[in-house]
């Protein structure tokens, strides 16, 4: 939508050459070999360039790493879906008009669609991300749909120009039907529908619009899915498909007791009650004081036997942030070095220690609870829950999962209790998980044109490789002993000499099998 206001008020063209909108940041190798790249190819994932979201992690100037990245084959030819080709248009909206690209939006588009509450992530140097870290309302997103169902119009104002509108839903090129069968516009994905579009994002989050029948469907799920070829919108084309009609059937009423069953629905998913909870007889005398306990008798019993017990990590290299969040928020974790459990007026806690930072996260035994996680400054809301649990061993379990409400991410870590708790095991797991981040990783090293830059050894093993280290790094498993304050030292030592005699002791026991 930026690229289209700025064609409209005559800043550019879709055939303009990338390279000359960055001319002073070219180097002489580039001014002589530099590919016919333009602005349309960028829109329509053409570009070819091999410069994608994997390399965000290597450095700070992805606008110098973008323009000196190698090319496959020629602009223009072939979709390859890359999210920098979107931060790339990003960055010539912010070259052209001086401005971020959210802050160019918020006059010409957020503004006059009452959008107030929007934020959207910059990269290190600065730039508006452009092909993800926009966060928006449901309802926010919705008017999106809504505008471009009706033209580029919204409460009979035009916002968008008519002719991008129209332009960018249009077919202009053809993604693999792994990713999608119906076609690519600019930025905007076609859908079954002749004539319905989406405004696909990664893991669920979708404005599908279908302008024949004014629908606009927004969904936030969370899934583990990337593109269009999913689940989800398998379920939404069934009921939304080719053969929907939302007109009414000749002689056929409308139904104000379907209608209001629509609306009851539509209050049940948003948690609204329809009445005010019981009130016991002798109303507010009657009350019980304090605080209430969270959970069943079984669960505080388990989360009071945990009270004032500290454990230290023998490896530090997982965070509490997940792997997808951390590389695209550029927000590396320090690792997690200590945890801790309390149970402190009805309410069980988590105390994690990421470097020098302790936050105690509050654990919803029953239900769930909503809490505030920073990481390195950078505030994000959790919905925690818990549970106590016994597995084949006899061991105490804590299963925990915490999701991240302002993203597509949960983490979630079982927590074995050993040796009379003077050790734990964490078993940690994230959804979206490492299928998803394999499939990607795989898509690199099978690369033509990065496979042949790779030892011939390492092609043939890697994919094995990429399968090993992402289980480790994805579902890894720490241990961790017990700490006293003031017997830290002592402790360790008490560990290690438990360890040794542990594995003396299955010494022992593999020569007695033998």
């Amino acid at each position: 939508m930026a690229v289209g206001f700025l064609i409209s008020e005559g800043k550019l063209s879709l055939d303009e050459n990338v390279y000359d909108i960055f001319e002073k940041r070219n180097g002489l190798l580039q001014k002589i070999l530099r590919p016919n790249l333009t602005v349309e190819h960028l829109l329509t994932m053409k570009s070819g360039v091999q410069f994608n979201e994997m390399g965000v992690v290597s450095g700070n100037d992805w606008v110098d790493s973008f323009l000196n990245a190698p090319v496959k084959g020629t602009p223009g030819e072939a979709f390859e879906y890359n999210s920098m080709n979107t931060y790339l248009l990003s960055a010539i909206i912010q070259e052209r008009t001086g401005m971020k690209m959210v802050d160019y939006l918020r006059p010409r588009l957020f503004e006059p669609l009452g959008i107030r509450k929007v934020f959207w992530e910059s990269c290190p140097a600065g730039i508006t991300k452009g092909g993800w870290g926009l966060f928006l309302c449901p309802e926010d997103a919705a008017k999106l749909g809504v505008m471009y169902v009706n033209g580029g119009k919204f409460e009979g104002k035009q916002i968008v120009p008519a002719e991008w509108v129209a332009a960018s839903t249009s077919v202009h090129a053809t993604p693999p039907e792994k990713m999608g069968k119906y076609g690519y516009g600019y930025q905007v994905w076609m859908e079954e529908r002749p004539g319905s579009f989406a405004f696909n994002g990664m893991l669920g989050q979708n404005v599908l619009g279908y302008p024949d029948t004014g629908v606009v469907i927004v969904t936030n799920a969370g899934s583990n899915e990337l593109f269009q070829t999913c689940e989800m919108l398998d379920i939404v084309r069934k009921y939304f498909g080719a053969e929907f009609g939302a007109e009414l059937k000749s002689g056929e009423a409308e139904s104000p007791m379907a209608y209001q069953k629509l609306v009851q629905t539509c209050r049940d998913l948003e948690g609204a009650k329809e009445t005010p909870g019981r009130i016991l007889r002798g109303g507010w005398k009657r009350r019980t004081p304090g605080p209430r306990n969270s959970g069943t008798p079984r669960q505080i019993d388990m989360a009071q036997l945990l009270h004032g017990k500290e454990y230290k990590m023998e490896d530090t290299h997982v965070g509490m942030f997940p792997l997808t969040l951390q590389v695209f928020h550029n927000n590396f974790s320090d690792g997690i070095r200590r945890i801790g459990f309390f149970y402190e007026k009805g309410r069980f806690f988590v105390e994690l220690t990421e470097g020098e930072k302790t936050q105690r996260i509050a654990i919803g035994l029953t239900g769930s609870k909503v809490v505030e996680w920073v990481e390195n400054e950078e505030s994000y809301l959790l919905g925690t829950t818990g549970q106590f649990a016994e597995n084949e061993d006899g061991e105490l379990v804590l299963k925990l999962e915490f999701a991240f409400l302002e993203e597509a991410a949960r983490r979630k870590v079982k927590i074995i209790f050993q040796r009379d708790f003077e050790r734990i095991r964490l078993e940690w797991n994230e959804t979206p998980g490492k299928d998803l981040i394999i499939e990607g990783l795989e898509s690199l090293v099978t690369d033509v044109a990065i496979a042949p830059l790779l030892p011939s050894r390492f092609r043939e093993r890697s994919l094995d490789m990429i399968h090993l280290l992402m289980a480790q790094t994805i579902e890894p498993m720490v241990e961790a002993h017990r700490v006293r304050p003031g017997k830290e030292t002592e402790t360790e030592e008490a560990a290690a000499e438990a360890e040794l005699a542990a594995a003396v002791e299955n010494a022992e026991n593999a020569e007695e099998t033998v």
